[in-house]
């Protein structure tokens, strides 16, 4: 669960009531939520492949199947 923390002079730390969205200082969260942060913010350069792979595939696919539409249309008025 996320805290918002204030900085007092002697430089301690203080819980505030103040909700996390609100907070204007600083949130402490617990290790868990912290390792959730970093899970769901990770990028490899795998996924960016697999990513990239995925969209060329598909458009080389879209493309592939207006070429074969168009040629078996064209085979269809010469018959």
């Amino acid at each position: 669960m996320a805290i918002c923390v204030a900085v007092n002079n002697d430089n301690s730390l203080q819980a505030t009531t103040t909700s996390p969205a609100d907070c204007t200082s600083y949130v402490l969260v617990d290790a868990n939520e912290y390792q959730l942060m970093l899970q769901s913010y990770e990028i490899t350069p795998l996924s960016i492949a697999e990513s990239f792979g995925w969209g060329f595939a598909t458009y080389i696919s879209f493309w592939w199947f207006g070429y074969v539409i168009k040629n078996a249309r064209m085979v269809i008025k010469k018959i």
